[in-house]
């Protein structure tokens, strides 16, 4: 419990992360997945960004803009030509926002930092899910989608053979979500294994910092 109250004192939204976890506990995989991905986010980004006052390469962004302003100069006068205004104006702003962490330097500090655990190849080949899941909105694509798309590294299965497999892969993101979770709010222990609810998974103690 304190370590909640410390969590959301910092800027854990954890009652909208809940939200998105409970709200995965229904039977279609993929919008399991979404939710469950909204909440994997939520965490990811709070605990990196409010909790521990990271993702920028230089802590003080005035600084970083200060010294850059050189570089931003020097675009300006390279690319000077009328045709080459709207390129310059790109180059300088991803200029700009350069000091920010990219998203997979922030899942590697996350990951190693923040939770302490590395995840097997199930759980990284699932974690793929994530993006298509918050982004597409669907995963499994029909048999008139894989008709109507000639890409041969499709997976063309039966539609009934990776409902089976998501539905697997959606029970280990549940998993790696409850173990997210659980180790930021301090737990060390058991939880119930959402694959077998006969089995558990144990929480080992981290050298991770995560308050």
């Amino acid at each position: 419990m304190d370590a909640a109250k410390t969590l959301i004192s910092r800027g854990l939204p954890l009652r909208a992360i809940l939200f998105q976890v409970f709200s995965g506990e229904q039977y279609v995989p993929e919008m399991k997945l979404t939710h469950l991905a909204i909440a994997l986010d939520a965490i990811k980004t709070a605990m990196i960004e409010k909790v521990r006052g990271e993702g920028k390469a230089i802590p003080n962004e005035a600084e970083f803009q200060r010294r850059i302003k050189a570089a931003l100069d020097v675009i300006e006068k390279e690319f000077n030509a009328p045709e080459e205004a709207e390129a310059a104006k790109l180059i300088q702003r991803r200029l700009r926002a350069a000091n920010d962490w990219s998203e997979r330097e922030r899942w590697l500090r996350f990951w190693r930092d923040v939770i302490g655990y590395e995840m097997t190849p199930e759980e990284q080949a699932v974690l793929a899910h994530r993006n298509v899941a918050v982004h597409v909105g669907y995963i499994l694509k029909t048999e008139y989608d894989l008709q109507n798309d000639d890409d041969p590294n499709l997976d063309r299965r039966p539609y009934d053979d990776r409902l089976r497999e998501l539905v697997h892969d959606a029970k280990v993101f549940r998993n790696l979500v409850d173990r997210v979770l659980l180790t930021i709010l301090g737990y060390r222990g058991a939880f119930v294994d959402a694959t077998d609810r006969a089995k558990t998974i144990e929480i080992a103690d981290t050298k991770a910092e995560v308050t």
